[in-house]
């Protein structure tokens, strides 16, 4: 073989891999570029869900911050049990209230409509209508302390 020849070809051969790897650069900036675009509207679109479902359902301004963190927690994880819905509030810097803050609780979750009552103080977001609430085993859902609830 000609020196030539193979100086030649390994320069069009490295003519080829510049252009690919230009190919590729270019790929990689638009794939990134969506990417951006994707977790610009991901994060907008949970802001704006978030917003929706935390509007408070009455006029009285506590009542419906209280219960907008309610509804806040149980979209995180549902069923939960109202001990540990007071602690995550109370975590989450929501001040309840009142002698007895359980009981205050039960009341915010009693009067609104976007939370149901399963039995034994666990709640959950109504996401049906009554006649299809989910179904929950309560043999599963644990309390602030660890104690398992048994259904009866």
């Amino acid at each position: 073989m000609d020196r030539n020849v193979v100086t030649r070809d390994l320069r069009a051969v490295l003519a080829k891999l510049d252009a690919l790897h230009d190919r590729v650069e270019e790929q990689r900036a638009v794939i990134r570029q969506a990417l951006e675009i994707i977790d610009k509207g991901f994060d907008d679109i949970v802001a704006e869900v978030t917003d929706f479902y935390s509007l408070p359902p009455t006029s009285d301004s506590q009542a419906g911050h209280i219960r907008g963190g309610i509804n806040a927690i149980l979209i995180e994880e549902r069923p939960l049990h109202r001990k540990e819905i007071l602690f995550r509030l109370e975590r989450q810097g929501y001040h309840v209230g009142g002698k007895k803050p359980l009981d205050l609780l039960s009341a915010h979750l009693s009067n609104d409509k976007r939370f149901k009552s399963l039995s034994q103080g666990i709640w959950t977001l109504v996401t049906e209508p009554d006649n299809q609430i989910e179904q929950v085993g309560l043999g599963h859902i644990s309390t602030l302390d660890g104690d398992v609830l048994k259904a009866s």
